[in-house]
């Protein structure tokens, strides 16, 4: 048995047991580390079957692939599933990238396929040089210590059985093995950021400091146990201070608020709701000042109320209209205004961004209304004669298709004053014979998801 299979075998040992039995599902895309994960299984005598994904990308790459795939997995006598995705139009339709788009479709199938055929696992062939890349990006991206190790050998039900190996010793063992593959040329543009990692920064890597990477694993194996560690002691001491109620998360932080660790344990605490960690920077400080405010994610909001906080997703399903009684009662409001009135002679000025909007007091007649936008509805943009659909106004501005739904409207009797964090309307603009102006103001951070 070839050095690099007895590896594998002993490598899933050590994470699921007794890897005989078990069922598993390979993604295999007829690269090399695919087309040797597919021959390592076949020689350990697993229990496997054969997903590939064609996405319709490279015209005349992918069609290539396919058929080795499918050669290699009827000659072999694998069970084998073939899916076409139309990954531009995908990408397109949700506002994402193509990789992301690839991403989402692949997973969504593999699922679908392992629950549906009985699998126990999806295997993906990501090795040791994948995990340096992931490394580096979520080290330029920014991350806490669980993204720093990267990725998991096993993370629910994805197992990556060629985690402690290097790109080098697959090449090793697809040469000896004589096992056919084939190269993704996209791989090889820089246009991509994994491949300019690849490409360009470790040659530079090397050059500067030569044998960086030797001890990379074992670097890898400490953070995943520093990280690991970390996590348990969150579980062990927070765990009584986190309490869930239907969907709402309920946290008491008192005795903590002063701790320097504030913010490490508010971060672990509020990542898995979309929030980012100088938003637990503020959190942190707003729990030990003791103040009341508000901060939103792109999927929840949480609230403080003194050493205690509270995380709620946002009830797109629910109440779809809330009423605005006065510029001194918002307490009801999903999104957290802070309204100041100025008179003419008292008045700072334009703030010229989309957290920001102003009209003339007078002309407004409360409560006013925040509901969420609806296919129909119009509005006269600030500076124009004629009314524009919202619609229009959302796609001018890039807002992806999933965020449409979060969009809010604030308006006056049936006169939409402001598409929130977005656009003002000509109605009770404020004019040169305005006397009482009222500036309204939304935090940056729902602004920011608008667009995410």
């Amino acid at each position: 048995m070839n050095t690099l299979t007895q590896r594998t075998k002993k490598f899933l040992e050590g994470i699921i047991g007794h890897p005989e039995n078990y069922r598993y599902l390979l993604g295999v895309s007829g690269g090399p580390d695919s087309m040797a994960m597919a021959k390592i299984f076949q020689e350990l005598g697993y229990k496997m079957g054969i997903a590939h994904c064609n996405f319709l990308l490279r015209e005349t790459e992918a069609p290539k692939e396919t058929e080795l795939v499918r050669s290699w997995a009827d000659q072999n006598s694998f069970p084998l599933f073939i899916s076409y995705f139309d990954t531009s139009q995908y990408a397109r339709r949700q506002k994402i990238s193509i990789q992301m788009a690839a991403r989402e479709l692949r997973y969504q199938w593999f699922e679908k396929l392992r629950h549906e055929e009985g699998y126990d696992f999806i295997c993906t062939a990501h090795h040791l040089d994948d995990q340096k890349e992931t490394f580096f990006i979520n080290l330029l991206r920014g991350t806490g210590i669980k993204g720093l190790r990267a990725m998991e050998p096993l993370s629910e039900k994805i197992l990556h059985p060629l985690l402690f190996a290097t790109r080098d010793e697959i090449m090793e063992f697809i040469e000896s093995e004589n096992i056919p593959y084939r190269i993704d040329s996209s791989n090889l543009q820089t246009k991509y950021l994994r491949n300019k990692v690849r490409l360009e920064i470790f040659p530079l890597l090397d050059k500067i400091y030569p044998g960086w990477y030797t001890h990379f694993e074992h670097t890898l194996e400490r953070l995943s146990f520093a990280a690991d560690v970390f996590e348990d002691y969150l579980r062990e001491h927070l765990k009584e201070r986190i309490k869930m109620n239907d969907d709402e998360v309920r946290v008491d932080f008192s005795g903590l608020e002063n701790s320097k660790h504030a913010p490490a344990f508010l971060y672990e605490i509020i990542k898995d709701f979309n929030f980012n960690y100088p938003q637990a920077m503020n959190l942190a400080e707003a729990l030990k000042n003791n103040t009341r405010k508000k901060f939103l994610s792109t999927s929840h909001c949480i609230y403080t109320k003194g050493s205690s906080f509270c995380i709620q997703p946002f009830k797109l399903g629910g109440q779809e209209s809330y009423f605005i009684s006065s510029i001194k009662n918002t307490s009801d409001s999903p999104i957290a205004f802070n309204f100041k009135l100025y008179s003419k002679d008292d008045f700072p000025g334009f703030q010229k961004n989309s957290c920001y909007a102003y009209f003339d007091y007078d002309q407004l007649t409360f409560p006013l209304q925040l509901r969420h936008w609806r296919q129909g509805d119009y509005i006269q943009p600030l500076g124009m004669k004629g009314q524009k659909k919202i619609s229009d106004l959302l796609i001018q501005n890039k807002i992806p298709l999933y965020r449409k739904k979060d969009i809010w409207l604030l308006c006056n009797k049936d006169q939409v004053l402001w598409v929130v964090g977005l656009r003002t309307s000509e109605h009770a603009k404020v004019t040169d014979i305005t006397d009482k102006i009222l500036q309204l103001e939304v935090p940056k951070e729902y602004v920011d998801s608008l667009h995410e």
